[in-house]
């Protein structure tokens, strides 16, 4: 066995706030301290709403290139997607624009629902704070694992439904459900 010298520079990120969290003793202060040489604090993406068109139509040029074939957003579904809390953050918002371009199958144009907006905001007004963010959380888990398997599976539904234990029917009213 031969030591060897290592340059290595770690980029890490979490939604959590170390220094406190050091405070508190939840969070060693010597790795605090080794990672912490450049922390850049990035806004939610709630916050920058201006930033989610560029980054749909990033996601889709990378998507485009990968799958071989376009799918565009109507006008309609960017405002939409503007309109959404977010927040699984940037995460969220990949994870979306992916289902969105498996689900499109040999759709090129995509288009939000009307009635989406709509019901999406009464149905957030009308539950209390602490249930719509832990139904978010569900939901934004369900969503992430469906993806996966979906993008695991190349988009096919009927294996993507046996990978996660449940049938192509219930995939597919999952599907519909998240949007």
């Amino acid at each position: 066995m031969r030591s060897r010298r290592l340059n290595v520079r770690i980029i890490s990120a979490t939604n959590k706030d170390l220094d406190a969290a050091v405070k508190a003793g939840w969070f060693r202060a010597d790795l605090y301290y080794r990672l912490g040489q450049v922390v850049l604090s990035i806004a939610p993406l709630r916050e920058r709403r201006e930033d989610i068109p560029l980054l749909v139509r990033s996601f889709l040029d990378e998507l485009s290139a990968r799958e071989g074939r376009q799918v565009v957003f109507a006008e309609d579904a960017m405002e939409y997607l503007v309109s959404l809390p977010w927040l699984g953050n940037v995460r969220e918002l990949k994870h979306k624009i992916e289902s969105i371009f498996i689900c499109a199958g040999s759709r090129s144009c995509w288009t939000a629902p009307p009635s989406s907006r709509s019901s999406t905001r009464e149905r957030q007004r009308s539950e209390p704070t602490a249930q719509r963010g832990l139904r978010g959380k569900v939901d934004m888990l369900k969503r992430e694992e469906v993806l996966a398997a979906l993008s695991r599976n190349g988009g096919n539904r009927s294996r993507a439904a046996l990978e996660l234990g449940i049938t192509r029917r219930h995939l597919i009213r999952l599907l519909k459900q998240i949007y």
